[in-house]
């Protein structure tokens, strides 16, 4: 197969040794960039049939370069070399997807699971969680949480392969794509992310999945998968020794694609055929993007067109490394399919990634490292006090009763009944400017809520010559001495008017 190479920024990576060392730890100072390795290239001929009738002028000669060409490579050398620099920078915090592409019957399957019934033949999903596992044996120093998701696009429509019923309940195509308005990641709502602790648990969980694939029989192949799967590796990963709160997360995306079938090759019919032709059309538009992506200039991406290039937003052209495995035949009845295939893997090399590591902080640890500074700080200030020979001062929050004392001399203070309270630190004043407000809240509520004084009915409240008094009442009655008229207009109190004489 040709590998295209992985995103930028670091380039591709050259081919590891069997015996290169364990991966280091994601907290220790990364090794830098190695250099690419020599391009390997693929060259082909096409038969040109031969007629004296018209002149053909058809391309039959192709070549292009690719990072590297395994050509009858083994299982291990695959992962070795291709898949296990995208496995390291995953467990760094840097997302990254491998891409299992070609025509059917070549091989994807394969190279992606392998033979499940032979660990000498696993293929690179199952090795890369033998990877991360081991990784995380040989780093103590570092607590990494691991997640699983499988998910299967068969007929457009996305499948949880980890459901509890996934023939009838998974095929119902319910799952839908949501994608963050702020930061653009892609998630699928209502998909099974299963946590795991162990090795065994997430191969049981890769194998269930692949026995809830939809498979079929045809010419070319007698087990060929009907939809493509995108088996998801989740990894978060923080230090037990640091205090820094620094969080790595990403996301592993291992994608086995159906394959491309020519109707006429296959022979399929019915319910095949209808399966045949969606596989068809979802791939078309994969290369639709990738082509869209290597062109200068395009303002519009159709990353819309299917849920497969929906899903895959942030490998193709996202924040992601992401590497394309492309699986051809041997045969010289295949050549126009593994031209096909060869020159969708040379488009896909020029797609650039804006590629970043996933940095966050731990609430729960910047919370915990907040509460230890705030009670140095306090030891601190008590010393200095102390010190200082201020004794009395505390700086932890007033309780209810001392609330309540401090309101009880502040009222007194406002009544002429007491000197002025201390003011013994900046935690008394604010405390003091919360009492004052609170009791400056009380006497606006009751002064709100005071009744307001009306003037009795058929009441007489113009001004008298003759000296009778205001607001209807007797000169000789008991509020004969008041002055002013009431304020019928308003019915809020009393207006300040002009005496009448003789009052």
């Amino acid at each position: 197969g040709a590998a295209p190479p992985p995103c930028p920024p670091c380039g591709p990576q050259p081919a590891a040794p069997p015996s290169s060392p364990p991966l280091s730890p994601p907290f220790s100072t990364p090794a830098p960039c190695p250099l690419p390795p020599p391009a390997q290239g693929v060259a082909v001929q096409m038969p040109r049939p031969s007629s004296a009738e018209y002149l053909n002028n058809q391309q039959s000669a192709f070549a292009w370069q690719y990072d590297q060409v395994l050509h009858n490579a083994s299982q291990d050398q695959v992962y070795t070399q291709a898949v296990a620099p995208i496995v390291s920078e995953a467990l760094r915090g840097v997302n990254g997807t491998v891409l299992v592409y070609g025509q059917t019957g070549a091989g994807k399957t394969y190279t992606a699971i392998g033979d499940m019934a032979n660990f000498k033949y696993r293929g690179i999903t199952p090795r890369a969680i033998s990877d991360i596992f081991a990784f995380i044996d040989r780093s103590p120093e570092l607590e990494v949480d691991v997640a699983i998701s499988s998910l299967e696009i068969y007929n457009d429509t996305l499948t949880d392969l980890l459901a509890a019923l996934p023939s009838s309940a998974g095929r119902s195509g319910d799952l839908q794509i949501c994608e963050d308005g702020k930061t653009g990641e892609i998630s699928v709502k209502g998909q099974r992310v299963v946590p795991v602790r162990a090795e065994e648990e997430a191969l049981t969980l890769l194998f269930e999945g692949e026995s809830n694939r939809a498979v079929a029989h045809h010419a070319l192949n007698k087990n060929s998968t009907r939809g493509h799967s995108i088996f998801t590796v989740y990894t978060t990963v923080r230090s037990r020794v640091e205090s820094s709160g620094r969080v790595l997360s990403s996301k592993l995306h291992l994608v086995d694609l159906a394959g491309s079938e020519r109707l006429k090759k296959t022979g399929t019919s019915g319910e095949r055929m209808a399966e045949s032709m969606a596989i068809n059309r979802s791939l078309s538009y994969l290369e639709q993007l990738v082509v869209a992506l290597g062109s200068k200039g395009r303002s519009h991406l159709p990353y819309r067109q299917s849920k497969l290039t929906h899903l895959l937003k942030d490998a193709v052209g996202g924040n992601c490394k992401t590497l394309l495995i492309a699986c051809i035949h041997g045969e010289a009845q295949h050549l126009e399919e593994s031209v096909g295939t060869l020159q969708f893997a040379a488009r896909a090399m020029k797609v650039t990634n804006a590629v970043s590591v996933n940095e966050a902080a731990d609430p729960a640890m910047l919370l915990r490292r907040y509460e230890a500074e705030i009670r140095q700080l306090k030891q601190e200030l008590a010393m200095h006090d102390s010190l200082a020979g201020r004794a009395r001062v505390a700086y932890d929050p007033f309780g209810e009763h001392e609330q309540a004392e401090l309101r009880e001399v502040l009222q007194r203070f406002l009544d002429s009944q007491a000197p002025e309270p201390p003011l013994e630190s900046l935690r008394m004043m604010r405390e003091l400017l919360n009492q004052m407000k609170a009791i400056y809240q009380q006497l606006r509520h009751e002064l709100n809520t005071r009744p307001t004084l009306h003037a009795p009915d058929g009441a007489d409240t113009s001004a008298a010559g003759d000296g009778s008094a205001v607001g209807g009442l007797s000169a000789t009655g008991e509020d004969a001495e008041s002055v002013g008229d009431v304020d019928m207009a308003r019915s809020q109190g009393i207006a300040v008017g002009q005496a009448p004489g003789g009052a």
